[in-house]
């Protein structure tokens, strides 16, 4: 395990810490130096997760099957949530998100390097039946993120509209972005999320085909949930299209489907709950 995503993780928070206090500052040189961190701390979890991956392929070529146990599982979900935040950060311009995926990034890396690997073997006859579950397990995770970004949004939309409705134009109304951004970042993470996912799903089908029985897969406990979350997600997708990105019960809906990801991979990777068809 590299322990290169440590200091950098931990860099890029100090970095994102710095634009925050330095933000609204009226002085143009203090502005400047805010907005040099926050582009530094972009480029350092970039860099970070460049490292994670670098990791995970380093033990492939070790023999060990990348996602197989509670360690490199985490390790995928820290990258794909490194990823997509950063995605995040840049298209959407709101640089605050960097105060919340550089310390889940720096949490996780914790978590990683101090986790024993008990990874499966990788062999070279099922390598290509291997690139495709990859393929799967990373799509799936940026799914995840995903979904976790956009109930980040719905978060930030929460205390933006709480602000005005008490007509509060504080500190904390200035750092929050507008509501039209945050419904956006909403839309957007629960679409890429469900686009992640299915397509993942697609991979796991075309190179499982014949591998797994049917009944094996409907009975797997991670892909019953999985369906379900995209349902779920599917269901938000309908009534935004419908009614709109700033309606209340989407932006709830938005709120509850990150804390449903993270109470679902909370209980598969502390309990190593992975596919059971993958221990047969």
């Amino acid at each position: 395990m590299s322990f290169l995503p440590i200091p950098l993780y931990a860099l890029a928070l100090l970095c994102f810490i710095i634009y925050e206090r330095n933000l609204i500052h009226e002085d143009a040189a203090t502005r400047k130096l805010a907005e040099d961190a926050s582009r530094t701390g972009v480029l350092l979890l970039f860099i970070g997760a460049l490292a994670e991956l670098g990791d995970l392929l380093a033990g492939a070529a070790r023999g060990e099957m990348p996602f197989s146990d509670a360690r490199s599982a985490l390790a995928g979900l820290s990258l794909g949530w490194v990823v997509i935040g950063v995605a995040f950060i840049v298209r959407m311009r709101v640089f605050l998100l960097g105060l919340i995926v550089s310390p889940l990034a720096l949490l996780a890396s914790l978590v990683v390097a101090g986790a024993p690997t008990r990874a499966h073997e990788l062999k070279a006859e099922s390598m290509i039946e291997g690139l495709g579950i990859l393929a799967h397990a990373v799509l799936g995770y940026a799914g995840y993120s995903s979904f976790f970004a956009a109930a980040l949004g719905a978060g930030l939309f929460l205390l933006q509209d709480r602000e005005l409705r008490l007509k509060r134009m504080g500190a904390l109304f200035d750092h929050l972005p507008p509501l039209d951004r945050s419904a956006e970042i909403m839309r957007v993470g629960v679409k890429s999320g469900l686009y992640c996912i299915l397509t993942g799903l697609l991979f796991a089908m075309l190179f499982l085909r014949g591998a797994v029985p049917p009944a094996k897969l409907l009975a797997d406990t991670n892909i019953r949930v999985l369906v379900a979350l995209c349902l779920y997600a599917g269901v938000i997708l309908i009534l935004g299209a419908r009614w709109g990105w700033t309606r209340h019960r989407v932006v709830i809906m938005s709120f509850l489907l990150g804390i449903l990801v993270m109470a679902i991979h909370s209980f598969f990777i502390l309990g190593e709950t992975f596919h059971t068809f993958a221990r047969s």
